[in-house]
């Protein structure tokens, strides 16, 4: 082998290590620029061009990305497929060479007169259907070889897979982006249906619970009782629902707070409680002694509460005799963590182990048919399981026909900060249910004053009744706006917030509350339908402390006035007389007005009265005298809507339908609810005004007609 042949072969080989490099930046590109840049400076070096370009095609033309020389030298960035020595190289995917353009008829007619172009080499980016070309070109005549035409191809091969990568790249991210808009709409979707369910739901449990506390026959309590346990049952189905969602589409998030161990287990064992002592079942609850030690531990209490529940509410609906049993072990010691095994045993009816497989998958029943004894959405476990998974954990059970079932999770919790030391003594074996929080209320907090800002009447009189029941005395703001001047003029012990209110919402008023004298340590609870983390995130972002569901439990709402309002609650110094807005304005007479009013009112087409009393607890006085609030406050609402669209505040007209709409439901005026809903409708779907204003004209006189018939009702003579 002569010199000559080995120099010849170490070039050929720094050629190769050169298309190696190339070809592994081509792979790894994210843009045509980026490959462009990549494809010109490679040539270069493979083949000693002068300049070099990339040629995509793109339908019936072609494009130059990157000239990469020192002056123009091509007459446009695209050009027609059928014309150009590019466009003929990809029509034929066959390479082209020129050796000397000025002596071949074929010079490329897209070259710009006087470029100093002599040799030219063009290769196909693709063997069948090419994606484009590499053009390599000379300042001097140039004759292509064999192995440099070879290492061009090469590269154009490269470059084809690169190009296909470009392509999936795009497609995944346009993709990706179209996931995230259908999540998003998805969110915002259950967001709004959860609004939606539970601000009626609020109003059904809500007054439930009122005139159960008034009843004295006993089959109006029975049903009453009915009432509120199908409530409870579909806000369970609801809960679940909204969280199997969250889970998989990512959006939930555990919080990290630190709590006692011993309250958790106490109060899982509390709530199903009634349910135990309705069937004669013994429950029993048995902590490892590790986990007695004085020191806290850290998480998200909330969701290990639903956990447990989610266990027992089953092991108390599978088991007619017997006990069940709560455990809390301790299985792993860290130094900043430990994994907690619980596990809840009953002495039901036990699984067919065939039958356990399948136990926490999504929407599974081991019953599947209609006549089951047991409804439910078959999504606990699964929640369970998702749930246990994100707390570092995992599930399980060990069952036995005939014997009883125990199912068990496991759960990483981090150290926290110590446990307070009124904690009980260790194990409690038999759990009693604690005073019920509303006497606690009336017992160890009177005097007691806190704000409601609250702007749905029906949200307004259930949670001013719970709150007068406890004996907690209460201001009402109908809106932020009104939140904040009544704190701005007095202290309050807590103040309960909703979100969504108009002229000010209920974050806006935190934040500014939040900067008032006084006020950086008041609790403020948000009171909202809003069922997601995120809306619960927000909430904590801007100050506030907790956040209590609608519709409002009242033993949930006691337990959080009970968590959060000081321990020695404060005196209130009250200027005398009422104050606007406060429920401490004297009441009217409790007594039921005349009769031929409410026969009168019951004449009125479109106005259901056994709707509108509902809303009311029954009360006759209390309907009166919302409908005159009603009369007074809502004959211009169809004028408000058109004086906002033409002033293109959309959101706003809607928020003034919406809030007709809502009024209208409570005081059961059907037709306008109907109407009003229908034009919120509109407006939220962006409707054309040609459409929307004939929905106006029928609301404006629908309503304007419901207006006089109510005002000439309750104003007639007796």
């Amino acid at each position: 082998m002569s010199f000559i042949d080995i120099t010849e072969r170490r070039r050929l080989e720094e050629r190769l290590r050169r298309l190696a490099s190339a070809v592994e930046c081509i792979i790894g590109v994210r843009d045509r620029a980026g490959l462009a840049a990549i494809v010109s400076t490679a040539i270069r070096d493979l083949i000693a061009a002068d300049g070099a370009t990339l040629v995509l095609r793109d339908g019936d033309t072609g494009e130059y990305l990157d000239a990469n020389a020192d002056t123009d030298i091509w007459q446009g960035p695209r050009f027609p497929l059928a014309d150009g020595a590019a466009g003929w190289v990809m029509r034929h995917a066959a390479p082209l060479t020129l050796t000397d353009i000025t002596d071949d008829p074929r010079t490329p007619p897209e070259l710009r007169p006087g470029a100093p172009v002599r040799g030219l080499c063009l290769v196909p980016i693709g063997r069948t259907s090419p994606l484009g070309a590499i053009a390599c070109y000379w300042s001097e005549p140039h004759r292509t070889s064999e192995q440099e035409l070879g290492l061009a191809q090469a590269l154009a091969h490269a470059v084809a897979v690169g190009l296909a990568n470009l392509d999936l790249i795009g497609r995944l991210t346009e993709a990706r982006a179209v996931a995230e808009r259908l999540a998003q709409v998805k969110s915002l979707f259950l967001a709004n249906m959860s609004h939606e369910i539970r601000t009626p739901m609020n109003a059904i449990v809500g007054l439930a619970h009122l005139l159960a506390r008034g009843a004295r026959d006993p089959d109006q309590e029975d049903k009453l009782g009915k009432i509120t346990a199908a409530a409870n049952h579909l806000l369970a189905i609801l809960n679940d629902i909204l969280d199997f969602s969250k889970i998989e589409a990512g959006k939930l998030e555990l919080e990290e707070n630190d709590f006692d161990l011993g309250s958790v287990l106490r109060r899982a064992c509390t709530l199903v409680a009634d349910q135990v002592r309705a069937k004669g079942l013994t429950l029993a609850l048995h902590v490892d002694p590790v986990l007695t030690a004085a020191t806290g531990l850290r998480g998200d209490p909330t969701r290990l509460t639903q956990l447990l529940l989610n266990y027992l509410v089953n092991a108390v609906k599978f088991t007619e005799h017997g006990s069940i049993d709560l455990e809390a072990t301790g299985s792993e010691e860290g130094a900043d963590s430990c994994l907690v095994r619980f596990a809840v045993r009953d002495t039901g009816s036990g699984i067919d182990p065939a039958e356990q497989g399948r136990l926490f998958d999504a929407f599974e029943q081991l019953d599947a048919s209609t006549t089951r004894r047991h409804g439910g959405t078959g999504l606990g476990l699964a929640i369970n399981r998702r749930l246990a998974e994100l707390m570092g954990g995992a599930v399980g059970v060990q069952s036995a026909p005939g014997v009883g079932s125990t199912f068990w999770f496991t759960a990483r919790l981090g150290r926290g900060a110590p446990a307070g030391s009124g904690a009980e003594p260790w194990p409690a074996p038999v759990v009693d249910v604690p005073d019920a929080p509303e006497s606690m209320l009336r017992r160890d907090y009177p005097g007691t004053c806190v704000l409601l800002a609250e702007d749905n009447p029906i949200n307004q009189e259930v949670a001013l009744e719970l709150l007068r029941g406890a004996g907690v005395r209460a201001d009402l703001a109908a809106d932020g706006a009104q939140a904040l001047a009544l704190a701005g003029e007095r202290a309050y012990d807590l103040i309960l917030m909703d979100m969504q209110m108009p002229v000010l919402d209920g974050l806006e008023a935190t934040r500014l509350i939040r900067q008032l004298p006084g006020y950086t340590a008041t609790p403020i609870l948000a009171l909202t339908a809003n069922a997601f983390g995120e809306d619960r995130a927000r909430c904590l972002a801007v100050g506030m402390n907790d956040h209590v569901g609608k519709p409002v439990e009242p033993e949930v709402l006691f337990a959080a006035l009970l968590k959060w309002l000081p321990r020695r609650p404060s005196r209130l110094e009250r200027t005398p007389g009422p104050q606007p807005g406060s429920d401490t304005v004297p009441p009217l007479v409790d007594a039921a007005p005349a009769e031929p009013p409410l026969a009168r009112l019951a004449a009125i087409p479109g106005l259901d009265t056994t709707l509108a009393l509902r809303s009311v607890a029954g009360r006759a006085d209390r309907l009166l005298r919302v409908l005159r609030v009603f009369i007074n406050s809502s004959g211009d609402h169809p004028a408000r809507v058109r004086k906002l669209l033409a002033a293109g505040d959309a959101p706003g007209a809607q928020r003034i339908a919406h809030s007709l709409k809502g009024a209208a439901a409570t005081l059961g005026a059907t037709e306008v609810q109907t109407q009003a809903l229908a034009l919120e409708l509109a407006l939220r779907e962006g409707r054309p005004h040609a459409e929307i204003e004939p929905l106006i004209d029928r609301l404006d006189a629908t309503l304007s007609g419901l207006l006089v018939a109510i005002r000439d009702s309750i104003d007639a003579p007796v």
